[in-house]
């Protein structure tokens, strides 16, 4: 069963929302600075917000989450999808609670 706190890949409301701010400010911060650089008057933008913004974007934890290409046969990948079809998983989430619990238990 899936967890209703957590989307499909299985990121909580917080993080989604820290995420989502990231992916902007990473976007408009250069629209910004280029704006206070020829003098541009904007609405609803301080240093202090741009300061925040840059913060954001130099701080983002791009380790966090790397995506991984694994080779399945078209039977195991049927065999897969229908075990996270039972579970009520995206196929992405169940191969990594799987990876995760593994390591978790080569760590023991």
């Amino acid at each position: 069963m899936s967890d209703p706190l957590r989307d499909e890949h299985g990121m909580t409301i917080p993080e989604i929302i820290e995420k989502r701010l990231r992916d902007y400010d990473a976007r408009m911060l250069p629209v910004y600075e280029e704006m206070q650089r020829e003098g541009m008057a904007f609405t609803g933008i301080d240093a202090e917000m741009l300061d925040r913004m840059r913060d954001r974007v130099r701080n983002s934890d791009t380790s966090r989450s790397v995506p991984v290409t694994v080779r399945l046969t078209p039977e195991e990948v049927a065999a897969v999808e229908a075990l996270a079809d039972t579970a009520g998983l995206p196929v992405s989430t169940l191969l990594r609670t799987w990876v995760l619990a593994r390591i978790r238990d080569d760590d023991r």
